[in-house]
């Protein structure tokens, strides 16, 4: 009987201290308040969390994955003729080199490209499910997430 409840006192202690330390991963789908990241490059910082108020569009792209590098492109060029959209695009590839000489031979807004050194073990890769490929969103001045890879369509829907 002593031993019984020894092994419950033991394991009530366990699921309590575990069950306190355990932190709820960050969603990424439509409907759910976008998880929270900054990128920094050359001193400029953004912070997602301090662009509500306006709707978002971060994108997730290397340039070893041509259909993320292709969205980014389109991306970048309907960011510029709205002014009223933040864009924020998040690059992956493992030379910064490399990154440096797309985001010029592609003539991307320098300004709203920055490139996530860590790559896939980075906090923003993990939070954002990156594992199961790379992705745009949309996220609406309130930091909900309201489109996952939308057209150009969707967003002119969305920012009006």
């Amino acid at each position: 009987m002593k031993k019984q409840l020894l092994l419950i006192v033991i394991a009530a202690f366990i699921f309590i201290f575990t069950s306190a330390r355990y932190e709820t991963p960050a969603d990424s789908r439509i409907g759910y308040t976008a998880p929270g990241f900054s990128v920094e490059k050359d001193g400029n910082k953004v912070e997602l969390q301090k662009l509500r108020g306006a709707y978002v569009l971060v994108s997730f792209w290397s340039s070893t994955d041509a259909e993320s590098r292709i969205a980014t492109i389109a991306y970048d060029r309907l960011a510029r003729n709205h002014a009223e959209m933040e864009f924020v695009a998040v690059n992956y590839d493992p030379s910064a080199a490399v990154y440096n000489e797309i985001v010029k031979n592609d003539a991307l807004a320098a300004e709203s490209q920055f490139r996530d050194a860590e790559g896939s073990a980075s906090g923003i890769f993990k939070a954002y499910n990156l594992e199961n490929g790379y992705c745009a969103m949309l996220i609406s001045p309130e930091g909900k997430i309201v489109a996952v890879n939308p057209s150009a369509e969707t967003i002119e829907n969305f920012i009006g």
